[in-house]
C-alpha cells in the first residue's frame, strides 16, 4: 500500500480585534433569547462589529488614493521637522528654517545679516 502524502496545510485567518471583541460579547451577553430571538447586545455588537470594519476599510481607501498626494506635497514642502522651499531642503539659521539662497545671502552681506538678525527682516523697518 502506498504511503499517503502529508495532509496540506491551511492557513486560517486570524480574527481581527474586532471580530474577537464581538465573540466576547457573545459569550458575556449570550446572543439568543429562550425563544430564540437575537438579544439586543448581540445585535448591537454586530451592528458595532460591520460598522467599524466598514469605517476601517474606507480609511483604507482613502489612505490608498490620498498618499501620492501626501507624498508629492511633502516631497516640495517637507515637514514640518525638516521644511523645504521648492524642494530644497531649508537651513536654520538662528532656529528659523530659511532657504537655502536667502542663507548664501546673508552670510555674503554682512549689512542684510546684521538687519536681518535686529529685525527679522532684510527689508528694515
Amino acid at each position: 500500500m502506498p504511503e499517503m502524502p502529508p495532509a496540506p496545510t491551511v492557513n486560517v485567518p486570524r480574527m481581527d480585534s474586532e471580530e474577537e471583541r464581538f465573540k466576547k460579547m457573545q459569550m458575556l451577553n449570550g446572543n439568543t433569547f429562550n425563544n430564540g430571538e437575537r438579544s439586543q447586545g448581540d445585535q448591537e455588537a454586530e451592528q458595532r462589529m460591520i460598522q467599524n470594519k466598514t469605517t476601517g476599510l474606507l480609511q483604507k481607501f482613502v489612505n490608498m488614493v490620498t498618499k501620492p498626494f501626501n507624498d508629492a506635497f511633502e516631497k516640495e514642502f517637507g515637514t514640518k521637522e525638516q521644511p523645504k522651499f521648492s524642494g530644497q531642503d531649508a537651513v536654520m539659521y538662528n532656529g528659523k528654517p530659511v532657504h537655502p539662497d536667502f542663507y548664501k545671502l546673508i552670510m555674503n552681506r554682512p549689512d542684510l545679516k546684521q538687519r536681518f538678525d535686529e529685525t527679522g527682516s532684510i527689508y528694515g523697518k
